[in-house]
């Protein structure tokens, strides 16, 4: 993807994603070329962003996080 806004926050080559300067065609081409050329490496950045996502982006860990900080804040008050 191109970095912009915050997907280069999100989105790392060692989470599942590559990440290419905003209208550098050139370099997104090569970034797809290079997943399409080499499914080793499409299986890796596959894995790896199941697992991040998995991992950080779990809707029930989040709510569950949430949920212990408003308790937290609810004790101290």
């Amino acid at each position: 993807g191109y970095d912009v806004g915050g997907l280069s926050n999100l989105v790392k080559d060692s989470n599942g994603g590559v990440i290419v300067k905003l209208n550098d065609t050139n370099a997104f081409v090569d970034a797809v070329k290079q997943v399409i050329s080499n499914p080793q490496y499409a299986k890796k950045l596959g894995r790896s962003g199941r697992n991040y996502v998995s991992k950080f982006l779990n809707p029930d860990l989040n709510i569950n996080q949430l949920v212990s900080i408003y308790y937290k804040l609810l004790d101290h008050n």
